[in-house]
């Protein structure tokens, strides 16, 4: 007899690397052994008393969401029944999660409004098709970096397919991990989910303010010491001002961020539509140029010098050398020993100030008491030496 191959699932897809395993989920790439493809699969363990019309029915949404293509949706290929599992073929995993790119990438204020605006793009195209209440958690979304006309390029794609509903609906929903696909993230999460009250599009739109927030800002904007704290902060606590954390974020930008995070959802903006029109209205200040540029008055500058010829350059070569060498020196700064020549060994090549101070010293004859301390170094430096 033989024995069954537990990595291939549908008698098409043989499972490669393991991305993630949580409990009743596994995502991992596979193999396609008809198109030579390599997919990304998500495979789910039902629980035995699911009967398979369940099954069936919860599987329907999934054909809604095919027929809906965009560069910023996850799109799925193939999906079936192995047994007791359930498998959902996408694309290949791309890029890194949205939330690798904000804990390790510096993203300035451009870039984090080019980031929003794709994300809001694929959620446009799902709340056209009567879709919405979905996962934006920053773990669920993908950026793929990219050469593009010499220059690097973004895009953004939004890998939620469903799952929460359709692990709510074979009932394994109990995992209580903030990154489990079925459990609810308070930080991302709007004040009527909270509350069990009704959501929808008007509940995605907060999410996308919550993302824009920390994009800008590199924090999210309600975070208590406990998860029971900051759900309590959702739907209570002031919208945060962005220049706390960021010193340019223009005030549209925090008008925009106020009116996606308002605790009413009637507030709110109405539509994805509004809200990237909010977007596109937002006036970046140019960042400050040179430190010439930035001074009120400019320095003035100096005329280069002109070209010498060279009998010219000789001329004043030797003028300067001269000048130099007919310089003595007038000052004790100047006749100051350096310690790192050797000390004279005659009287002769003695430093002048030692040497006139010895002079001073031997014609006058002072006594000890009347001499001054450095008097004393001086001489005794000299007698030493000499």
């Amino acid at each position: 007899m033989s024995q069954r191959d537990t990595r291939l699932i549908g008698g098409i897809y043989r499972t490669g690397q393991i991305l993630s395993s949580d409990g009743i989920l596994t995502t991992c790439t596979a193999y396609n052994r008809n198109t030579n493809d390599v997919v990304g699969l998500y495979v789910l363990h039902c629980p035995p008393n699911v009967p398979p019309h369940v099954i069936q029915q919860v599987l329907q949404p999934l054909a809604q969401r095919r027929t809906h293509a965009s560069p910023h949706l996850l799109h799925i290929s193939d999906w079936g029944v192995d047994n007791n599992r359930i498998f959902i073929a996408t694309d290949p995993p791309r890029g890194v999660t949205l939330r690798h790119a904000m804990d390790n990438e510096n993203i300035d204020l451009q870039r984090s409004l080019d980031l929003i605006h794709q994300l809001a793009l694929g959620v446009k195209v799902l709340h056209e098709a009567h879709i919405a209440a979905l996962d934006l958690r920053p773990q669920f979304v993908t950026v793929e970096t990219f050469m593009d006309n010499n220059s690097l390029t973004d895009r953004v794609r939004l890998d939620d397919i469903g799952l929460r509903e359709l692990l709510r609906a074979l009932g394994a929903s109990n995992s209580t991990a903030s990154d489990s696909l079925a459990a609810i993230d308070p930080r991302y999460a709007s004040p009527e989910h909270l509350n069990s009250q009704p959501i929808g599009p008007w509940s995605d739109i907060y999410l996308l303010g919550i993302l824009l927030f920390e994009l800008v800002t590199g924090r999210a904007p309600f975070v208590g010491h406990t998860p029971a704290e900051t759900g309590v902060m959702q739907g209570t606590s002031a919208v945060p001002r962005m220049k706390q954390y960021m010193y340019n974020v223009p005030d549209e930008l925090q008008a925009v961020v106020d009116c996606a995070l308002s605790k009413e959802p009637g507030r709110r903006f109405a539509n994805v539509n509004a809200f990237l029109k909010a977007l596109q209205g937002v006036a970046l200040r140019q960042p400050p140029g040179p430190l010439s540029s930035r001074r009120r008055y400019a320095m003035p500058t100096r005329a280069a010098p002109a070209a010498l010829s060279p009998a010219k350059w000789r001329s004043q070569h030797h003028t300067r050398l001269s000048r130099l060498s007919a310089k003595a020196p007038t000052s004790r700064s100047r006749c100051r020993y350096r310690p790192s020549a050797p000390w004279p060994r005659s009287r002769a090549s003695m430093p002048t100030c030692a040497t006139r101070r010895l002079a001073s010293c031997k014609n006058a004859s002072p006594s000890p008491e009347k001499m001054s301390l450095l008097d004393v170094l001086i001489l005794n430096a000299a007698i030493l030496r000499i």
